[in-house]
């Protein structure tokens, strides 16, 4: 797993979201993850649907946001994980990232990898107080599975009506394993 982090402390400062953040002019390069952020963003944090967390950031001068990721609480029927180990036989109790993108110009320069780290930190700060077997994330493109899979995310079987967007899974032993060891590379490529 390449995004890790050490416990308790986290590697990439990001803060929680207000309610100009979504007039900042954010753009990653994906229309639909720019819309949910200017439309839904601030309207899930007042509702407590989910928690965005940003990155300022400067570029070109003036101050932005750099990139953001949402968090919620999410489950999954154990029948689609592939050979859960001694769990239920009823949902699993998940973490879900519902989105994350860095600033278009920022491409290239490992701030999804960065915010992946920071999203999987909180996730572990979490799991300590609830119970939680792991997280959830949809890829909803090729370059986004190929990512996502890069950093210790497994996809589950495709929905044959329906292929995009993948479910991938990543257990909460399997990061807390990767924290305790420490593993940390750079990112090759990162999402919109």
């Amino acid at each position: 797993m390449k995004a890790s982090a050490a416990h308790g402390a986290s590697p990439y400062c990001t803060r929680s979201m207000t309610a100009i953040d979504g007039q900042s002019g954010f753009r990653s390069g994906n229309h639909d993850l720019d819309q949910w952020f200017r439309r839904h963003a601030w309207n899930n944090e007042v509702t407590g649907i989910s928690r965005t967390y940003v990155l300022d950031g400067n570029l070109h001068g003036a101050s932005t946001v750099a990139g953001f990721y949402c968090l919620s609480m999410s489950q999954i029927e154990a029948g689609r994980l592939s050979a859960p180990t001694g769990g239920p036989a009823y949902p699993w109790p998940m973490v879900l990232i519902g989105r994350l993108a860095r600033h278009v110009d920022l491409r290239g320069t490992g701030t999804g990898e960065r915010l992946l780290a920071d999203a999987f930190e909180r996730c572990l700060v979490a799991a300590e107080g609830i119970g939680c077997a792991g997280i959830l994330i949809d890829a909803k493109a090729e370059a986004n599975l190929t990512f996502y899979c890069g950093h210790g995310f497994h996809a589950l079987a495709p929905n044959p009506d329906r292929p995009w967007p993948r479910t991938l899974f990543l257990p909460m032993a399997t990061l807390r394993d990767s924290v305790a060891l420490g593993s940390d590379a750079p990112a090759d490529e990162e999402p919109g």
